[in-house]
């Protein structure tokens, strides 16, 4: 009986860590904040959308766009960050934005009940855009080491995960953060 109890409590003792240590957790990812703020600046889509809505402003503006990208190439270039892939990040980024927000305008015609009843002011939520692009074109530069080795879609796939989880967000909104993200690691980046 001696023995069946010194088994047990051998077998116990393994099952659970010593007291302080805890089991291994994944490390958080280098790419965290940056795909915290490109989560950010998707959640512009609602406000867009909304602003949009019932008016003549398109969805898609190629003008606002283009001088998105060329403000982004701007910034890059003052960070030492290659104005290519930062163009291609936000080119994919606005790509990811604008999705919601036809996703939201179908929801719209089709549940006229839910479409807006206000329309935010579309120079303040491009406003609260232009200021997530600057601090993403800064986490971009600092997170080149990242960027550019073979642990980047590693490390990005894990900061979606994590920010997914922690922003709570819908099917949508995760496909949107994948689609807003795929070119973080350069060899995933496409001309």
């Amino acid at each position: 009986m001696l023995a069946g109890c010194l088994c047990i409590a051998a077998l116990s003792s393994c099952a659970s860590p010593p007291d302080g240590a805890s089991a291994p957790t994944t490390a958080p990812s280098p790419l965290e904040t940056l795909v915290n703020l490109a989560a950010e600046r998707l959640g512009s889509a609602e406000d867009a959308a909304a602003s949009k809505w019932g008016t003549e402003t398109r969805i898609d503006d190629p003008a606002r766009e283009q001088q998105v990208l060329d403000n982004v190439r701007v910034l890059a270039g003052q960070h030492e960050l290659s104005p290519e892939l930062a163009e291609q990040i936000f080119f994919d980024q606005i790509q990811a934005t604008e999705s919601i927000q036809y996703t939201r305008f179908s929801e719209w015609v089709l549940d006229p009940t839910a479409a807006p009843v206000e329309r935010p002011d579309l120079t303040g939520v491009r406003s609260t855009i232009d200021r997530l692009t600057e601090a993403m074109v800064l986490e971009l530069s600092a997170n080149q080491p990242v960027l550019l080795s073979d642990g980047c879609g590693d490390a990005r796939d894990r900061a979606v995960r994590s920010v997914a989880r922690s922003h709570q967000l819908d099917a949508l909104y995760e496909r949107a953060l994948e689609r807003a993200t795929k070119s973080y690691c350069v060899d995933a980046a496409t001309p």
